[in-house]
């Protein structure tokens, strides 16, 4: 009993640590997304002056 619950354990922080990762990744694509669109505005702001 105790080594399933140490698995599953394991298991849940494994998972914990994946579902963080993919929210790491998604949050830096929102935030370079948002980045890349605010430089492409400024960009054609100075195009138009």
């Amino acid at each position: 009993i105790f080594a399933l619950s140490k698995w599953d354990l394991e298991k849940e922080i494994l998972h914990t640590y994946i579902n963080r990762e993919g929210l790491i990744k998604s949050f830096d694509n929102l935030f370079y997304n948002l980045s890349m669109r605010f430089l492409t505005q400024e960009f054609l702001l100075y195009q138009l002056h």
